[in-house]
């Protein structure tokens, strides 16, 4: 039953988002170019999606923050949340076939399982004698035990792969039907704190902080989806040298041919990022590419959130591997305004996310994708025009 709701669920999500079997990639052309034309790593410009597995709020529970004024912080009043919170992907497997070539996702710690199953914003639509638009259907999912992956616990719950397991697979799966993609990589996020109660309805989820056995689970998780030969990890990139940077510095990023059909894992910025290296001190023996100081000698992935940021293009051409977002919160859409999309292309990024890889005709014709229809292109600012 759980398949089958899956399945018509990313069918509905196709569908609503215009997409068909025309649009699709039919195959890894680009993804072949720039491998071909003997790139590294580096030297690519890919794009991704944020929230990758992100579904919009129901929209009953929606209209209720929005009639009961709700305050997530001072930041995030309802009028300005809601909005933000109104974007939807279709699952995982299916963006990669359309291009998207870096996921974002979430973690919540949840060794026993349960925590996140009976969320908060539906006890408060029944609380207001409302009922959802459509069911929630995660709880059994979320009884199980292992990391979830979800926005926001209680309020911003649905998600086209409730748990880690399940994300990874989809990924995996599509993987290995497509050896010759470009490196996938992944940003995880880890979610450790919890948000005010929707009308005081519930007592807010308990989140749990991601300590030093919370790594450990999370990257035996991803190891027992992705075996060794299928991922990009810092010993990889660091080789023999002290440090990661040092191994940039010494042999470069790997070559695209060198590292076709992998996966790679980075951290995003989060309290717990120094947890993650006192466990894994530079990174050696794990998975996750940290995201800390520029400075850092064990930093090479680097998070730059806003495209005007004037030390992108330093940091590319100083072999720094760089993340930054074509658009957020909605706003680029809702106004038809590409000047952030164009300034985060022209910046050098390699990495550059977007909540609109295909228009969402609600709001205006707004999307992000290259110059050359597609999702993957050789970097302009290191090797323009060779893919």
């Amino acid at each position: 039953m759980a398949l089958m709701r899956t399945a018509v669920l990313a069918a509905s999500i196709v569908a609503a988002l215009g997409l068909g079997p025309e649009a699709a990639r039919a195959d890894l052309t680009l993804d072949r170019q720039c491998t071909a034309a003997g790139l590294r790593l580096n030297e690519v410009q890919l794009l991704g999606t944020h929230n990758s597995y992100h579904i919009e709020p129901d929209p009953a529970l929606a209209r209720l923050m929005l009639r009961s004024s709700y305050v997530q912080d001072e930041r995030w009043p309802a009028s300005r949340l809601v909005p933000a919170l109104s974007y939807t992907f279709p699952p995982l497997d299916v963006q990669l076939s359309y291009g998207v070539r870096h996921l974002e996702l979430d973690v919540l710690y949840d060794p026993q399982g349960g925590r996140f199953a009976e969320p908060g914003g539906y006890r408060a639509l029944a609380a207001a004698g409302e009922t959802p638009v459509e069911p929630f259907y995660g709880t059994a999912e979320l009884r199980a035990p292992g990391f979830k992956v979800l926005h926001q616990p209680d309020l911003d719950v649905r998600s086209n792969c409730l748990t880690l397991k399940s994300c990874l697979a989809r990924v995996r799966e599509w993987s290995a039907r497509n050896p010759d993609h470009v490196p996938i990589i992944i940003q995880l996020e880890t979610k450790e704190s919890a948000k005010p109660a929707l009308n005081n309805a519930y007592q807010p989820a308990e989140v749990l902080p991601f300590d030093s056995a919370a790594f450990r689970a999370l990257d035996a998780e991803i190891r027992a989806v992705f075996p060794t030969e299928a991922l990009l990890t810092p010993d990889d990139v660091r080789g023999t040298a002290a440090t990661l940077r040092d191994g940039v510095a010494a042999q470069g990023w790997p070559l695209l041919s060198a590292v076709q059909g992998r996966v790679m894992f980075t951290l995003g910025d989060t309290p717990s990022t120094q947890i993650y290296l006192q466990t894994y001190p530079g990174a050696r023996g794990g998975i996750l590419f940290p995201s800390v100081a520029e400075n850092d000698p064990h930093t090479v992935w680097l998070n730059r959130y806003n495209p005007k940021d004037k030390g992108i293009g330093a940091a590319v051409r100083a072999g720094g591997l760089v993340y930054t977002r074509a658009d957020a919160h909605g706003e680029a859409a809702r106004n038809n305004d590409p000047k952030d999309r164009e300034r985060a292309f022209a910046s050098g990024a390699q990495i550059i996310s977007t909540d609109y890889p295909w228009p969402d005709m609600r709001l205006s014709p707004y999307r992000a994708v290259f110059p050359n229809g597609g999702d993957v292109r050789a970097n302009p600012l290191l090797r323009p025009g060779k893919c």
